[in-house]
């Protein structure tokens, strides 16, 4: 059996991940598609870069969330589609004109409520192997 590790009280990608966790919390019965998806994007990226951090690993300047998960040395057991998904979310400007944060615009209820649920997913992977 696998022994444990438990994330570094001393890992500031942890301490930023769980910021966007308690905003999702705060927010996740608003209706507020845009941020609910913005955050749950920035939650599991935040918590990928806390996963290559306990590795060890350099932390790359992306918000590629496939990118992350392929930088590190385990696995989340999240779909590749869902973790598609939650990656193409971000924008490097989160202001108008820019209608959305889809190719189709506006994110729907069902679109934050999925993303919340990838980044949740990842993030629980991770917290359980560290």
């Amino acid at each position: 059996m696998k022994e444990k590790f438990y994330m570094k009280d001393n890992n500031p990608w942890l301490k930023y991940a769980l910021d966007d966790l308690s905003v999702l919390s705060m927010i996740e019965d608003e209706n507020v598609f845009r941020v609910i998806y913005f955050h749950s994007q920035q939650l599991a990226e935040k918590i990928l870069k806390a996963g290559l951090f306990e590795q060890g690993k350099k932390i790359p300047r992306t918000h590629d969330i496939v990118y992350l998960i392929d930088a590190l040395d385990t696995h989340t057991g999240v779909s590749a589609d869902d973790i598609q998904y939650l990656s193409s979310v971000y924008v490097d400007s989160r202001y108008p004109p820019d209608v959305g944060l889809l190719p189709h615009g506006e994110p729907s209820k069902k679109d934050a409520e999925r993303a919340m649920r990838i980044a949740k997913e990842v993030y629980h992977s991770i917290t359980e192997k560290f």
